[in-house]
């Protein structure tokens, strides 16, 4: 969502409030609809349908995304999740911040969508209470999409044969793991984000959890890099501990990143774009230990890291604010409580761009602002203030100050 308030030159009157809405995702989700959103050509994404089973023909729907040249890749096969509602409402999963990651490394990136989810044909697996038979049956449709996109260049998907990686979060991380235990060929390594399933009507679902990991390390024969946080909502740190010590019974196979608490929800990690430097330079290294490419080969695929915060205002003194007049002040009160990722900008004159939600909302507030304006700044990036005053815009601020006394009683 993007706010908009818009000040006249300080010599004239103030204009009102207008506000353009533009498109919000849910960083949860990091998802949308084909119909809703655009097919991004930057990332050259598109949209194809893998047949995984004929009899009834079930086809399963696959964002792909392809660095720029022609190919063959290597593979990202990465695994969504599971968002409250029927399967069949959920939105295509696009996963932004993973596959800018593994296309600015040379990557295709394939993310299909489990049976009976968004656009994909067939029921979805109901498993009851058996969390291993979930994780196997979705790992086992993983394979054929896999197996078919190796074996049929005409899809559109030159991928590299041998050099795969499997890659998932929360639901999709623990299919992931799932997928692995199948031992699929070409596949060199798993990466599992706080994965699992959340099975609270199931009678000891935990302890289930951690004797599928270790059936699942007992069985793979891959390595594989798991990121857990301390603040996870829906796997406390004991949950994810057991797994781990369980999936490792046979051998050291997964490498755990524990980085403690991130932010208000640990599992919202792989959606926030302040956890890229955690999490990337550890991917990195997992690829290049696997023989697979680490090596930023497109680099400006991936957003600008947030500027650091300055000491030129605590986030919640709006007095504090520069240049801008009474609607930028209540934009900047509604700007305080927005949820997460979100970012304040001020132009020159004193109107104010609010962007929440999305890819790079900085990068959203700041292209919005500089078609309207010459001078654009970053006042605020979630909640740190990250103001930094050039010269030119003190002389500015100093009239900005003289038309705010002339103004009060």
């Amino acid at each position: 969502m993007l706010i908009a308030t818009f000040a006249a030159p300080l010599a004239r009157c103030l204009l009102g409030f207008l506000i353009l809405i533009r498109l919000s995702i849910p960083l949860a989700a990091q998802a949308a609809d084909a119909g809703d959103e655009p097919l991004d050509p930057q990332l050259n994404e598109r949209i194809i349908y893998v047949p995984i089973q004929q009899t009834p023909l079930v086809r399963l729907q696959v964002t792909v995304f392809t660095p720029p040249g022609a190919g063959p890749f290597p593979l990202a096969v990465l695994n969504h999740g599971k968002n409250p509602g029927m399967p069949e409402n959920e939105k295509r999963y696009r996963s932004v911040y993973a596959a800018r990651y593994f296309l600015s490394r040379g990557y295709a990136v394939v993310i299909p969508m489990m049976r009976g989810f968004a656009g994909s044909d067939g029921d979805t697996w109901v498993t009851g209470c058996n969390l291993e038979a979930m994780a196997v049956h979705h790992g086992q449709d993983l394979a054929r999409v896999i197996e078919y996109l190796v074996n049929h260049p005409d899809a559109g998907v030159p991928v590299e044969s041998g050099k795969v990686v499997i890659f998932g979060q929360s639901m999709g991380g623990w299919n992931t793991l799932g997928a692995g235990s199948l031992n699929i060929p070409g596949v060199k390594g798993l990466v599992n984000f706080a994965g699992g399933l959340n099975a609270p009507d199931c009678l000891g679902w935990q302890g289930s959890l951690a004797a599928a990991s270790g059936h699942f390390g007992q069985n793979t024969q891959v390595p594989s890099l798991w990121f857990y946080g301390d603040n996870d909502s829906k796997f406390a740190v004991p949950v994810w501990r057991n797994m781990l010590k369980q999936y490792n019974q046979g051998g050291e196979k997964a490498e755990i990143v524990a980085y403690g608490n991130f932010m208000r929800d640990s599992h919202g990690f792989l959606g926030s774009l302040e956890a890229l430097p955690v999490w990337m330079p550890k991917m990195d290294a997992f690829l290049a230990k696997i023989g697979l490419p680490a090596e930023p080969l497109h680099a400006e695929l991936l957003p600008a890291p947030y500027p650091a915060a300055t000491n030129f205002a605590d986030i919640g003194n709006i007095d504090a604010l520069p240049l801008v007049n009474e609607p930028g002040r209540e934009a900047y009160k509604t700007f305080l409580k927005k949820s997460l990722p979100k970012a304040f900008v001020i132009a020159d004159d004193g109107a104010t761009y609010t962007t929440v939600g999305g890819y790079d909302p900085l990068q959203q507030a700041m292209s919005a602002c500089k078609r309207q304006h010459q001078g654009c700044e970053v006042y605020a990036v979630n909640d740190k203030v990250v103001w930094e005053q050039s010269q030119n815009w003190r002389a500015k601020s100093a009239v900005a100050e003289s038309f705010r006394a002339w103004r009060k009683p």
